[in-house]
């Protein structure tokens, strides 16, 4: 099926199951082939592309590159602990590079929550969790303390360090998230 001027579409595998491909401006996305149930929705708002499905089953177990979305890496990995089994993130390298090495940072925040972790030199494996209350070092990342902060959504007595941070892209986002029915406690 193609649309908004022919730039996306989607594609089946070899026994005509679908969808598990999607292709938007020049981007490829795929997921697991026969995870997808039944494709309850899909809409495009703007340069936006939403899909909203039901899967077969729970996931126990999902390896996904990160490449065409790397600036949501710290949040998968982030609410990584919550899921039934172990997310394996790759192809990242480069947000190594970043305000901070994002992938080192991620992991070493994990571990101090209590959960199990690996780093690979392009990405993480995270293991589910309980993450215990600690005080969370952000790097002066943006990226890094917005990730850390949704696990204080499910985690009373997360701290996170320079949240300020956040203003280099999202000055009101501590604002959201209280909005959003958070407890945000300022120091």
């Amino acid at each position: 099926m193609a649309f908004k001027d022919g730039q996306g579409y989607f594609t089946t595998d070899k026994a005509g199951n679908c969808p598990c491909g999607f292709g938007f401006n020049g981007k490829g996305f795929e997921w697991i082939p026969n995870a997808v149930l039944d494709l309850k929705e899909f809409r495009i708002e703007k340069d936006k592309v939403y899909l909203t499905y039901n899967t077969v089953e729970d996931i126990k177990t999902i390896e996904i590159s990160m490449r065409e979305m790397s600036d949501q890496t710290l949040t998968l990995a982030a609410i990584a602990p919550f899921a039934d089994g172990p997310i394996t993130i790759k192809d990242v390298e480069h947000i190594r590079h970043h305000e901070s090495n994002r992938i080192s940072v991620i992991c070493e925040s994990l571990s101090r929550l209590g959960i199990k972790v690996e780093e690979f030199k392009d990405g993480l494996k995270v293991y589910p969790g309980n993450p215990k209350p600690t005080l969370l070092n952000t790097h002066d990342d943006h990226r890094v303390a917005m990730s850390l902060a949704l696990i204080g959504s499910r985690v009373d007595g997360i701290q996170i360090n320079d949240p300020g941070c956040v203003s280099k892209t999202c000055p009101q986002y501590f604002a959201l998230l209280e909005s959003l029915g958070l407890n945000i406690i300022q120091h």
